[in-house]
């Protein structure tokens, strides 16, 4: 590479280091986490009245009709959340800090979720092949 090339080069990772920075600073805000919390306690009641529904209406002949559609969705959003809370705060601050049990509970709660549907499919998988 030239002087030029790694100028620019150098200039180009500097330029998506602080755009990187940026976002992280911006996602890390209050006022963003706050906004996140609402929205995923939004997901939350929905979830729960969609378990209202499904405990009345769900099929019992052994099909699933639409329902593991909805249950995936809602258990994508909360590990997404997981995820994207991880990222933002690292294991340590998210595991160990001043939120600790809620955030431990949380995680408790998307593991039961996605437990639950690894043997739903295990079920489906069994129900196909007999």
């Amino acid at each position: 590479f030239s002087r030029a090339e790694k100028a620019e080069t150098a200039r180009t990772k500097a330029k998506h280091e602080s755009f990187a920075h940026k976002v992280k600073a911006k996602l890390h805000d209050q006022k963003t986490e706050v906004v996140l919390d609402a929205v995923i306690a939004v997901m939350v009641l929905a979830n729960a009245i969609f378990l209202g529904f499904y405990m009345d209406m769900a099929p019992t002949d052994g099909t699933i009709g639409p329902w593991i559609v909805i249950d995936i969705l809602f258990t994508a959003v909360f590990t997404f959340e997981l995820g994207f809370k991880l990222c933002l705060h690292g294991f340590r601050e998210h595991f160990l800090g001043e939120s600790r049990w809620n955030n431990l509970f949380d995680a408790g709660i998307v593991l039961f979720d996605l437990t639950s549907l690894a043997i739903s499919f295990a079920n489906i998988t069994v129900n196909f092949s007999a």
